[in-house]
């Protein structure tokens, strides 16, 4: 009976558990479960994430729980969230997310947005459209084709045109292994715009394709191109950040051109910092032509480069600096520029060789401008030569000494040394050596009407009221040209000026050669010469610097400008 009584009470129990199981199976919306549905909003699961989105309420996160193939369309008047989840989405025939104008896309989360098909994206956007996460990618693209043959299965990875709206924000990354389309296209056919604020990007013919009637701004993220260009503009680019690099078989890191007349196709390219690599010296850094009819414009007020910028760098209130192998582009200081002129000036860092007090370097033709002063510096010293002494020089590599740390003059000066040296301190003195030139050739030896150039070197004393200077001249072992006090960039030539907070002496000369700083005070001293040996009258220890000539040294600079005003020209290039 026991036996009977429990099977009854079982039975009765499982009849109250009915309507539950049955209720909770009308709740699951789709009617799948959680088991097997591929997308979830909220408690709702869906078969298919084109479900999700078609039943989902403006402003609901569609979470996908499956890898998926399917097509998606957003349609015009909803605005979703789609968090990828780790999960891959990959088209079935035609574009795999398309948003129509009007509608409203961000994708969040990690995971994948595939297309397999020739002729369609992973994204189109003609609406809105942010991605903060994510890969994008055509990962059947085929990569043996390249830009002269056309695919079999090629084309961009992300398209936003027809008006479309689209961000992209760190976090994401978008690649293509192909290299006849390009792998992002903004514009085309209607204004549209794009903002890159982060991520990384890499492949197609051209990495980022800013189309007619697209306006591009780049704040940031790594971009990279093995086949033309990391950005291809033809509209208006802006380039505020971000890292650009140009592999070996690129053409160049950047190219813009107008074209025609066409008021949507300008070409207006302005890069405001960011760091652009060449791959090699023959790679251009921008192309700026389609051909001889249609060119387009940069403008280049900041940014890192490994290859000079300077043909695109304002020339009233930029500057263009070189430490190393990296030219840096910044806005002028007139009050800390050299020469205070309003030109912008080239600024040549080279690496130490023997303390503060020692330039030793070849300055590339490549690193001399037209119309613009030219500075070199090591630390504390420096020489900057003015826009006239600079346009004199010619365009051929020039090897520029400055030595600061000597007390023995050239055999030449020696009787000029000992005169302007009797009966002063002997460790008061500083013999400046300064020489520019060209092979075999002295230049800037003479005075050259409206040229001089300033130089600066490391000097100590606490009689800076005493400070006396004296140009060296060499083909009068007796003469002795005199300095005067209060060098200025303003000032009238042959004058020097002593900051004595930074222990610096600045020299306003007409030429290069040997000059001796020291001090009027006297008394009975020991004379040094080379740091070897002593004297208590006269040295004759002897070394042949060479010397620094203007005349000559002028005709160096304009033609090392000459040369490199052509060095940007690249060939014409396909529209793809």
């Amino acid at each position: 009976m026991k036996k009977v009584t429990s099977i009854l009470m079982a039975f009765v129990l499982m009849l109250t558990l009915i309507p539950t199981a049955w209720a909770e199976g009308e709740s699951a919306g789709a009617g799948t479960g959680a088991g097997t549905g591929v997308a979830m909003i909220g408690d709702a699961t869906y078969e298919t994430l084109a479900d999700a989105v078609a039943k989902a309420d403006n402003g609901a996160i569609i979470k996908l729980l499956k890898d998926t193939a399917e097509d998606i369309t957003i349609l015009a008047g909803k605005t979703i969230t789609i968090d990828l989840n780790g999960k891959k989405i990959t088209n079935k025939s035609a574009d795999t997310i398309t948003v129509e104008k009007g509608a409203a896309l961000t994708i969040n989360g990690t995971g994948t947005v595939d297309n397999v098909t020739h002729g369609k994206a992973a994204i189109v956007n003609g609406g809105t459209v942010v991605l903060n996460g994510g890969l994008y990618t055509r990962s059947k693209e085929d990569m043996e084709n390249n830009k002269d043959t056309g695919g079999k299965n090629s084309y961009y990875t992300i398209l936003n045109d027809n008006g479309g709206v689209m961000t992209i924000n760190a976090g994401v990354e978008v690649k293509n292994i192909g290299h006849f389309s390009s792998m992002i296209r903004n514009g085309g056919t209607t204004a549209s715009t794009l903002t890159i604020n982060g991520g990384t990007f890499s492949g197609g013919i051209n990495t980022v394709k800013n189309d007619g009637a697209g306006t591009l701004t780049i704040n940031g993220g790594d971009f990279s191109n093995t086949t033309q260009f990391v950005v291809m503009n033809w509209h208006k680019a802006t380039i505020n950040g971000g890292s650009f690099k140009a592999q070996p078989a690129a053409e160049a890191v950047l190219f813009t051109s107008a074209y025609g007349k066409d008021a949507e196709v300008l070409g207006e390219l302005t890069i405001n910092n960011g760091n652009f690599e060449c791959a090699n010296k023959t790679q251009s850094l921008i192309q700026d032509y389609y051909d001889k009819d249609n060119t387009g414009t940069a403008t280049i007020t900041g940014g890192t480069f490994n290859t000079n910028p300077k043909d695109y760098v304002p020339t009233a209130d930029y500057t263009v600096a070189k430490k190393g192998d990296v030219y840096t582009v910044a806005k002028k200081d007139k009050n800390k520029d050299g020469t205070g002129e309003n030109t912008s000036a080239v600024k040549l860092e080279v690496p130490a060789t023997s303390g503060d007090t020692v330039i030793d370097t070849t300055v590339n033709k490549n690193d001399i401008e037209t119309n613009k002063e030219l500075t070199v510096t090591n630390n504390k010293t420096a020489v900057t030569i003015n826009q006239a002494g600079v346009n004199k020089i010619g365009a051929i590599d020039l090897k520029l000494d400055i030595k600061a740390d000597s007390k023995t003059p050239e055999s030449a000066n020696t009787a000029a040394y000992n005169k302007a040296m009797a009966g002063k301190d002997a460790n008061s003195a500083l013999v400046v050596n300064i020489s520019l030139t060209s092979g075999a050739s002295k230049l800037f030896t003479t005075n050259v009407a409206g040229a001089y150039a300033l130089v600066t070197v490391p000097y100590s004393t606490d009689k800076a009221d005493k400070l006396t200077v004296y140009y060296l001249n060499g083909s009068d072992a007796t003469a002795l040209t005199k300095v005067a006090d209060a060098a200025a960039p303003g000032a009238a030539l042959n004058t020097f000026s002593y900051d004595a907070p930074n222990k610096l002496i600045t020299l306003k000369l007409p030429h290069f050669s040997e000059y001796l700083i020291s001090t009027t005070a006297t008394r009975s001293v020991v004379h040094h010469y080379g740091g070897s040996g002593t004297t208590t009258t006269t040295g004759t220890k002897t070394n042949s610097p060479t010397t620094f000539d203007a005349g000559v040294g002028i005709y160096a600079v304009s033609a090392i400008l000459s040369v490199t005003g052509m060095a940007w020209v690249g060939t014409k290039q396909r529209k793809h």
